[in-house]
Formats: structure tokens, sequence, C-alpha cells
């Protein structure tokens, strides 16, 4: 759903005004939580590390994944992202030393197998318009799956709403100039 949401909004904007909005939104959401709950929050004395490693990939994950829907359809797009899992697996496996139960190497097969047969049932949406958009969708799939680990490597310092703070700060700075168009 949020494939075709983003195809649908690209038709009438740019991706930078896309992913401004997306992130204001999100910021104001967050803001308003604040205010409601009176929930403060403090980084001091925090590991940035895992943190900054965190927010660069989930700011890269926005653009790619806007720009792979851009250049390719909705079928496509989800495809490709169903990878995710299992390449966030595999990196787990290599550079956290988790290494995932028979079960969940199974299990994680089950998302792909679901979209690929959804693809072939329901091919209506047109061809690839462009290759570029498979390689920003392969690029997004290795941004989310390691951000997935990096975030369970944040979470040693901070909580999910403070990770999420971050990250929406973060990634609200690179598109703000856009908010205004």
């Amino acid at each position: 759903l949020g494939n075709i949401f983003t195809k649908i909004a690209l038709e009438n904007a740019s991706g930078e005004v896309v992913l401004a909005h997306r992130f204001l939104l999100a910021t104001v959401l967050m803001l308003g939580w604040m205010l409601i709950k009176k929930r403060p929050f403090s980084f001091r004395g925090k590991n940035f590390g895992a943190a900054f490693l965190l927010v660069s990939m989930q700011v890269l994950y926005y653009v790619f994944e806007t720009y792979g829907i851009e250049y390719t359809n909705a079928s496509v797009s989800g495809v490709v992202l169903a990878v995710v899992p299992v390449v966030a697996m595999i990196i787990a496996a290599i550079f956290l030393k988790e290494y995932p139960t028979r079960r969940q190497a199974i299990f994680c097969f089950f998302p792909i197998a679901g979209v690929i047969l959804l693809t072939l049932s329901a091919s209506a949406e047109g061809a690839i318009q462009k290759p570029v958009g498979i390689l920003f969708l392969i690029l997004c799939c290795c941004c989310s799956a390691i951000y997935k680990n990096a975030n369970r490597k944040a979470s040693e310092s901070f909580d999910s709403f403070e990770r999420s703070l971050l990250v929406i700060a973060a990634s609200l700075s690179r598109y703000l100039r856009y908010s205004l168009c």
C-alpha cells in the first residue's frame, strides 16, 4: 500500500517534495506526542556511533525507495523490497554473529514467495520503466537491512522513542528546504 501511495504522490510532486512532506508530518506527529505525553528525553552520555549509522541508513533508505518506486512499478518494488528480511538475516549473521534458527530461515522466505505470487498473478501494471529503478531498490534493500541491524546496536544506548526522534529529525533536516514548495 505504501508503494502505491508513493507512486501516486510522485505523479504530482518530485521525490524531494514527497520526502519532505513525509518527514514534516512525522516530525509534527512526534512533537505532538511529546507535548501530549510530556515525555522528557536526553541524549547525554549516549553512544552515537550506532545512532549515526542508523540515521544514515534510514535517510538513504527513503531516498532509494522513493526513486526506485518512481523508476519502476509497484509490483517490481514490492518483489525487491520483500528480500529485505533475508538480507537483514545475512548481515546479522556476518556482522553481529546472530545466526537464525532453521525455523526463522524458512519463515523468512514466505513473504518473498507471497509477493512473487501476487506479482505473477497481477502483472497488469506495465513493464519496468528504467533499469536504474532496480538499482535504487537494491540499494534500498541493503540500507534497510543495515538499518535493522544498526537499530539493534543503537537500542543498547537509546530507547525506541529516542531512536525514532533521531531518525525523523535527521531526515527532516535533509528535506526541510523542499517542504516549503
